[in-house]
């Protein structure tokens, strides 16, 4: 597997990107890639609560598909939060 990502946060709002490539080889089975691409906002409406969306792209051989999520993440402290998430693909 190789991946390259960076992120920038300017005052509120934070931009991330991600890319992926997996080499997949099963046993007797036909070698493939997956593909994966995906670009993430997130938005403090406080300093302890976050609003993030994000958006995957896939590919794996002939198949393609897209990932939609959003999350609502609240931080208790450095080292608690909650948070809900819901994915759409």
């Amino acid at each position: 597997s190789v991946g390259a990502g960076a992120a920038y946060k300017f005052e509120k709002v934070a931009l991330s990107g991600l890319y992926t490539n997996t080499r997949l080889e099963p046993k007797g089975g036909t070698v493939e890639t997956l593909h994966n691409a995906s670009l993430t906002v997130a938005y403090w409406l406080t300093p302890n609560l976050i609003l993030a969306s994000g958006y995957t792209y896939s590919k794996l051989g002939d198949y393609r598909w897209n990932t939609f999520n959003g999350a609502v993440d609240y931080l208790f402290s450095k080292r608690t939060d909650v948070y809900f998430m819901a994915n759409f693909q």
